[in-house]
């Protein structure tokens, strides 16, 4: 049976990427280091569509994603992150009067995001997630959670503002998820949605390796991403670069005359760009590995700052090493805890002092103010290395 683009449903693809063993958790909180050795393992391929440029795993395999809980990805102990999602929530109120009105967010995690929009604009939330443990939200009097998939379900429920953040990279069908969002709000005259995913283009121009990871099976870009709401009906509205450029932020409204954003120029730029980083991925791995070598050989200290999925996404390429202290992170809910895959503590910043690290790599660079400035509060001196 041949493979279909899970986006538009065309047979034309091309394999740009191939890793065997990657923990298939990248951002499950493990109690233990034996319980995070034991993370299951599977391979990586992603591929890329010919016809409207999306990239995916080919190889992805739902089922052993079949129990949502137990993870923690809360960037909202960042004041840079804090200051992000304020400024995105304020943007959205003041464009669509947003005020007063009824906001569901699909894959609303712990609810930051949907509390901090709905206090703004004193607005009423309906947070949908799997994963949602209510013992461990902060419960709010104008906000409901329902511990759900996202589905048919849902169609009873009118909203005026859809958001989804970071949830459409880990939807195996993106263009039946859009449908489903379609079709759930099709009586209503205008529904309007805010989407945010990574951005793949700036994957593939830095060779970002850390940033391709298991849980992650949908990769999109400015264009394929279009492609996707256009294709069902949708009227982008805006659609940009945000977070450094490391994030795509859509808006859309369900509209009789949709935009035409998408370009088949863009797919070949981004066909481009996956050979380009086939070819450039070895030298940035040998470099890494010439960089940890020597760290190795002159026995220095090295700790990763930031939990989450990027230092696994590091991590499965450099596993033979046995260098790295810890992973630090200021979300107090993973002190203690253990990053999947590879056994390595995750400890709070204020621990650091015991460690005194020769080298921090910082695994988000848009942190790196924030954090140089906590290290220096603690008069340490080590070496810093960026992503």
């Amino acid at each position: 049976m041949r493979d279909t683009c899970p986006n538009c449903q065309h047979f034309n693809i091309e394999s740009f990427y191939y890793l065997d063993g990657a923990p298939v958790v990248s951002s499950l909180l493990c109690n233990t280091k034996n319980e995070a050795l034991k993370v299951k393992r599977k391979p990586i391929e992603l591929v890329i569509c010919l016809n409207c440029g999306f990239i995916y795993n080919k190889l992805y395999d739902f089922s052993v994603h079949s129990n949502p809980e137990g993870h923690d990805d809360q960037q909202g102990y960042s004041l840079t992150f804090n200051k992000f999602i304020t400024r995105i929530s304020k943007r959205v109120i003041e464009k669509y009067q947003i005020r007063n009105k009824t906001i569901i967010e699909i894959g609303c995690g712990k609810g930051d995001f949907l509390k901090l929009i709905c206090s703004l604009g004193n607005n009423k939330g309906i947070g949908i997630d799997p994963a949602i443990v209510k013992s461990k939200i902060n419960q709010s009097i104008n906000i409901e959670f329902l511990k759900s998939y996202y589905s048919r379900d849902h169609k009873r429920i009118k909203s005026d503002l859809i958001c989804c953040r970071h949830t459409l990279e880990h939807i195996k069908r993106p263009d039946d998820f859009v449908k489903l969002i379609k079709n759930n709000t099709k009586k209503q005259e205008s529904q309007l949605l805010l989407f945010e995913v990574p951005d793949t283009t700036r994957i593939l121009n830095e060779i970002a390796f850390w940033d391709i990871y298991y849980e992650h099976c949908s990769y999109f870009t400015k264009n394929s991403i279009s492609y996707l709401f256009e294709n069902n009906g949708f009227r982008i509205e805006d659609i940009w670069l945000d977070y450094n450029d490391q994030y795509i932020l859509l808006e859309a409204l369900t509209q009789k005359e949709k935009s035409n954003n998408f370009s088949k120029k863009r797919v070949r730029d981004t066909i481009k760009s996956t050979r380009i980083f086939k070819q450039k991925l070895n030298i940035v791995k040998v470099e890494w590995k010439r960089k940890l070598s020597v760290f190795e050989n002159e026995n220095k200290k090295v700790v990763l700052w930031g939990g989450g999925s990027k230092p696994v996404g590091f991590l499965t390429m450099f596993s033979r090493f046995n260098l790295f202290q810890a992973i630090v992170d200021i979300n107090p809910n993973m002190n203690g805890k253990f990053v999947p895959g590879y056994g390595i503590e995750i400890i709070l910043p204020e621990r650091l002092k015991d460690i005194n690290p020769d080298v921090i790599i910082i695994m988000n660079s848009i942190y790196c103010e924030e954090i140089k400035s906590m290290v220096k509060r603690m008069k340490l001196d080590p070496e810093f290395l960026l992503l």
